[in-house]
C-alpha cells in the first residue's frame, strides 16, 4: 500500500452508505405476501405518486408517519410549504423528495431479491436524519468490511442501475478517506456505553480534577475543552502527554496508577462525546504521510527499547487506536522519571502511520491459504489469462490492502461482474479471514 493520508473529506454519498430509506411494505416478513388492498391505491387519490404506487390510499398517511419516525425528518423536508398560509404543495418536486424516491427504489430492489435479509428506513437511519450506520458493522476489521462490501456489491450495482443512480468510481485515496470515515465513526472499535463511561470517569479519579464544563482544582482543563475528543489519534497523543503529570499527581495524593482496559477508555470516550458541549463535534481520523515516522520513533527514544522481540510492528498489527492508547497509558509508569517524551501536534499520526497503519489495513493473513482461495474462487481464470484483459496481479504485489481492494472493486467491479456473467461464473464471496489471506497471497 503506498503512503497516503487517511482523511475524512466529506459526507458519504447515500449510495455508498448502503440503503437509507424504504416503504412500509419493505417490512413485510420474508416469504409472506401482503394482503391485496381492498380500496383505491395512492395514485388514484393523490398527485405525483411515482414509487409508492402499490400502497393503499388509506395507508399513505401511515407510511409518511413511518418515514418521519424512522429518519428524523418531517413533512417540510420533502414537501414545499407556503410560509404565509402553512399549506403544503405536495405535488411540487424537491431534491429531498427525489433522493427519497431513489432510496425507496433501492430498498424495493434489495427486498425483492433472495439475499437473506429485509431492510427498511430504520435499518440505517435508526431515527436519525443522517444514517447512523449498521450496528452489525461495529468492531469489524478492515478486511471484514472489505469482504462485506465485496459480497454486497452486485446487489448494490443492480439496485443503483435500476434506480438510475450512477455507480461511483473510487480512487485509492477516495477509498482511504472512506475507511477513515468508518474509523472515525468507530466501525472498527468495540461498542461504548456512556453510562458505564461516566462511572469509570469517576472511579478512575478523572472527575477529581476535570470538571465537565468548568476548570477543576489546579486549573485542570474541563472535558468540554478537550480537543482530543475529535480524533482517536489525537486522544492517544493527549493521553501520553498527560501521563507524566498524572504520575506526579497520583504520587502526591498517594494513589496507585490507574491502569485502564480498552473497554473502559472506549466507554469514557463515548461518555465525554455524549455531553451537550461536545456531542456536536465532528469526528476525524487523519494520519500523516508517515515520512517522518521513523525519525520521530528515534527522536522520542522509542527505538532504543522497542527492537527485536520488543518490536512494535508485530505487537500493534491487529490493535485499534484505542487499544494502542491504553497500552501507552498503562506503560507510562515504567518510564524513568523525566524521560517520557512529548508528542507535538501531528507527530502521533506520523508515528502511527509508520508503525501501524500499513500492517493494520493490510491484515495479517496466511499467504498459503490465500493461494488456495485464489484458485478455488476462480480468480486465476481471468487474472492468469492475458487474453481476458484482466491485469496480472503478480506484477503489483506488495501494494494490496483492504483499502486498495475496495478501490479496485468500485473502479473495475461492474465490468468484471459483466464478464463473469458472460462466462456463467458465480460472483466470488469472501469472509474476513478469506480476504485477509487473499491479500497476504497477493502481497507475497
Amino acid at each position: 500500500m503506498h503512503r497516503q493520508s487517511f482523511v475524512v473529506t466529506s459526507l458519504l454519498s447515500a449510495t455508498l452508505a448502503l440503503v437509507a430509506t424504504g416503504a412500509m411494505r419493505a417490512q413485510q416478513p420474508q416469504g409472506q405476501q401482503p394482503a391485496a388492498p381492498t380500496g383505491p391505491l395512492a395514485p388514484e387519490k393523490y398527485k405525483d405518486i411515482q414509487v409508492l404506487k402499490d400502497v393503499p390510499a388509506d395507508q399513505l398517511d401511515l407510511t409518511m408517519r413511518y418515514f418521519v419516525a424512522a429518519t428524523g425528518l418531517n413533512c417540510s423536508n420533502c414537501h414545499q410549504r407556503d410560509q404565509a398560509t402553512g399549506v403544503f404543495t405536495y405535488e411540487a418536486d424537491t431534491n429531498t423528495k427525489r433522493t427519497a424516491r431513489n432510496m425507496i427504489k433501492i430498498v424495493q430492489t434489495i427486498n425483492a431479491g433472495d439475499f437473506g435479509a429485509r431492510i427498511n428506513c430504520g435499518t440505517c437511519h435508526q431515527g436519525l436524519n443522517r444514517p447512523a450506520g449498521l450496528a452489525a458493522a461495529t468492531m469489524m476489521t478492515p478486511d471484514q468490511l472489505a469482504a462485506t462490501m465485496w459480497n454486497h456489491a452486485p446487489v448494490m450495482w443492480s439496485a443503483m442501475r435500476q434506480s438510475g443512480t450512477p455507480i461511483p468510481q473510487l480512487s485509492e485515496q477516495d477509498a482511504g478517506d472512506l475507511f477513515a470515515f468508518f474509523y472515525a465513526s468507530r466501525y472498527f472499535d468495540r461498542r461504548g456505553d456512556a453510562a458505564r463511561g461516566k462511572r469509570t470517569f469517576t472511579a478512575r479519579h478523572c472527575a477529581d480534577c476535570h470538571g465537565l464544563t468548568a476548570r477543576g482544582p489546579g486549573g485542570a482543563v474541563p472535558v468540554s475543552e478537550w480537543q482530543s475528543l475529535r480524533s482517536p489519534v489525537d486522544l492517544a497523543g493527549a493521553m501520553w502527554n498527560h501521563a507524566g503529570q498524572m504520575k506526579e499527581e497520583f504520587a502526591r495524593r498517594k494513589l496507585v496508577w490507574q491502569e485502564l482496559a480498552p473497554q473502559e477508555l472506549v466507554d469514557m470516550f463515548v461518555y465525554a462525546r455524549s455531553l451537550p458541549a461536545t456531542r456536536h463535534e465532528k469526528m476525524t481520523f487523519e494520519l500523516g504521510s508517515g515520512e517522518r515516522g521513523a525519525e520521530i520513533f528515534a527522536e522520542k527514544g522509542c527505538a532504543g527499547c522497542h527492537k527485536g522481540q520488543l518490536s512494535l510492528e508485530s505487537r500493534l498489527r491487529s490493535k485499534s487506536v484505542a487499544e494502542i492508547a491504553v497500552a501507552m497509558w498503562n506503560h507510562a509508569p515504567q518510564m524513568s522519571p523525566g524521560t517520557t517524551p512529548r508528542f507535538e501536534p501531528g507527530e502521533m499520526g506520523q508515528l502511527l502511520n509508520y508503525l501501524w497503519a500499513k500492517a493494520y489495513f493490510a491484515g495479517a493473513g496466511d499467504a498459503n491459504r490465500g493461494r488456495r482461495i485464489f484458485a478455488a474462487k476462480g480468480c486465476g481464470s481471468c487474472h492468469g489469462d492475458p487474453a481476458s484483459g484482466a491485469p496480472d496481479l503478480s506484477r503489483i504485489k506488495g501494494s494490496f490492502s483492504s483499502i486498495s481492494i475496495v478501490s479496485a472493486l468500485w473502479r473495475h467491479g461492474p465490468a468484471m461482474l459483466d464478464r463473469m456473467r458472460q462466462k456463467k461464473m458465480p460472483w466470488p464471496r469472501f469472509d474476513g479471514r478469506d480476504m485477509s489471506d487473499l491479500i497476504a497471497f497477493l502481497n507475497r
